[in-house]
């Protein structure tokens, strides 16, 4: 589906500089590429320590984490040709983003203040669930909107700032679970063993 606003092409080969305009709005693709990465890095990474202490079991942890891929398989692809098809003022795919991306936002921060299992898992459920009726519709926009000449490298530029948001997921993560196993240290040490261990 072409975009209503695709911006025009500014050169005849994918080796000439982008425009200011280009640049500008590669940058402001970016923006929601670095957000969804780093939402769904952090519920896939944050969830399961959230769930180990009511389910156990990593197996079961394992089940509702991968609801993800089952969502995956069944919206992706539906969600996609929806957005094809929606006439709307906004274009087929603005929609989906702008209704997606708040669900998105509030359910994750929901996931850290529940702390019982099933209000919990079905959180992250609905949590996927808006991803993947943002996600699909805002990629699209890459090719809707910039000139077949510079694609490719929007597409690396969003591959950039899809692994930036990954990353400042994980070094959370990495912060968190460091935090967690402090904690657990502290907790597990007996009165005399804090009485004499070092400052």
């Amino acid at each position: 589906m072409a975009g209503p606003h695709c911006l025009p092409s500014t050169s005849s080969s994918s080796g000439r500089a982008l425009s200011g305009e280009q640049k500008r709005l590669l940058a402001l693709l970016g923006v929601p590429t670095f957000t969804f990465a780093l939402a769904i890095t952090v519920l896939t990474t944050y969830l399961p320590l959230k769930l180990q202490p009511l389910v156990g079991s990593t197996a079961v942890i394992g089940i509702i984490v991968g609801a993800e891929g089952v969502m995956a398989l069944v919206l992706l692809v539906a969600v996609g040709t929806w957005s094809d098809r929606l006439p709307s003022p906004l274009g087929g795919r603005l929609p989906f983003v702008l209704v997606g991306g708040p669900l998105m936002a509030l359910s994750l921060a929901a996931v850290g203040f529940l702390g019982s299992l099933a209000p919990m898992v079905a959180m992250a459920v609905f949590f996927f669930a808006a991803y993947f009726l943002a996600y699909e519709p805002y990629r699209a926009l890459y090719p809707d909107l910039l000139p077949d000449e510079v694609s490719g490298r929007g597409q690396s530029i969003q591959a950039l700032w899809r692994g930036a948001g990954t990353g400042v997921a994980l070094l959370g993560w990495r912060t968190e679970s460091d935090g967690l196993g402090r904690r657990s240290r502290r907790a597990s040490l007996t009165p005399l063993q804090v009485r004499t261990r070092p400052a």
